[in-house]
């Protein structure tokens, strides 16, 4: 029975299931290419602005456009991480602006893209959820965990809203470079999860 148990230990670690802990690191804005849909102003919130716990300009990246339910228009921000990556959550925050900002997304959507993809897709958690919550004010970093992780060189976050309102965001993803060939990846606690997916 103990050299049972020894191989199993063994036949998992060489096959085998890769920790949270290991791909649980912020991906590190800064090192990455910001885009956007749009921006009200590139040089203050553009793009380059969206960095989490940025200040700098004017503290955040806020699109052209309102947000709203029946806008008919998707605003977003895309990170391109360069090559592809297993992203296991986003950090978001409003635009504080050192106390000048008022301007957050309540809620958000995430699209992603890969090579081989004809197009981004909707991400859609392991309960079918795609619309995520986001902030309630300007400076709180509010996490969100994607179960199951999505592997992507890109990715989209959309910020929504059921009322028309301005918005600006501020984000970082959470991850690592792809896990290797056979590799599989798994949460450490389910107690761990974010609980503030919401379902509508």
């Amino acid at each position: 029975m103990f050299m049972l148990t020894v191989l199993l230990i063994a036949a998992l670690a060489e096959g085998g299931v890769e920790s949270k802990d290991k791909c649980d690191e912020p991906l590190g804005m800064e090192n990455v290419q910001l885009n956007a849909s749009s921006s009200y102003e590139i040089n203050s919130v553009g793009p380059l602005q969206a960095r989490l716990n940025n200040n700098n300009g004017g503290g955040a990246w806020c699109p052209k456009s309102f947000i709203s339910e029946t806008s008919g228009v998707d605003e977003f921000l895309e990170i391109d991480l360069g090559e592809e990556h297993t992203v296991t959550g986003v950090v978001t925050q409003g635009r504080f602006a050192n106390g000048l900002g008022q301007e957050f997304a309540e809620f958000f959507l995430v699209q992603f893209w890969k090579p081989g993809m004809e197009d981004f897709s909707d991400y859609k958690d392991s309960s079918g959820v795609e619309l995520f919550t986001g902030n309630r004010d300007t400076y709180t970093e509010v996490e969100t965990r994607f179960e199951p992780a999505l592997v992507a060189s890109r990715v989209r976050i959309i910020p929504f809203s059921y009322h028309p309102r301005t918005v600006c965001m501020r984000v970082e993803l959470n991850g690592c470079k792809s896990l290797k060939p056979g590799k599989h990846f798994r949460f450490n606690s389910a107690s761990k999860m974010d609980k503030r997916i919401i379902h509508i």
